[in-house]
């Protein structure tokens, strides 16, 4: 278990320390589970509004249609572009899920006033970091590279934390 420790450790530094100095590399990936993870939210989004009791908005609708079509972007989208292309449709995601929210939290704040309140708060949210991120695009690619290499990095040192507690208490 420790020298599984020690290699996760090993692994998880060095791919981070590669994806600090190549930061857009790592937006591919991420592209690739964006691109899943859109597709199947979408997917079950939809079928959630045409089997739910519950009367939903056209708006919930529509998001869950844009959501697939970014996923089904994504995933059958040039490569080479995917880097750039993920970071872009999080972007538009972003906007379109925060006019979305907006408008069912204040169409439901009159009836279920927490559940319109997170939504509006939450729409808010979203609306703010697809702005953040349209203002600058590429800033934003950067800084999110840069965050993922980051969070390697940190998980890393973690794992190595970890080696080191169980080579002391053995």
């Amino acid at each position: 278990m420790k020298w599984l420790s020690l290699l996760v450790s090993i692994v998880l530094i060095c791919l981070g320390g590669w994806l600090l100095f190549n930061p857009l590399a790592s937006l591919a990936g991420i592209g690739w589970l964006m691109a899943l993870g859109l597709l199947i939210s979408g997917v079950t989004e939809i079928m959630n509004y045409f089997n739910s009791r519950y009367q939903h908005s056209f708006w919930e609708l529509l998001y869950a249609i844009v959501t697939v079509l970014f996923g089904l972007a994504l995933l059958f989208g040039p490569a080479l572009n995917l880097a750039l292309l993920a970071p872009t449709i999080l972007t538009y995601w972003l906007l379109i899920g925060g006019v979305v929210r907006l408008i069912s939290g204040l169409e439901l704040r009159g009836r279920v006033r927490i559940l319109g309140r997170s939504l509006v708060w939450s729409g808010a949210l979203s609306l703010l970091l697809g702005l953040i991120m349209l203002a600058n695009p590429g800033a934003s690619a950067l800084f999110l590279g840069y965050v993922i290499a980051l969070s390697l990095i940190y998980k890393g040192v973690e794992a190595l934390i970890f080696f080191f507690d169980l080579v002391a208490f053995s």
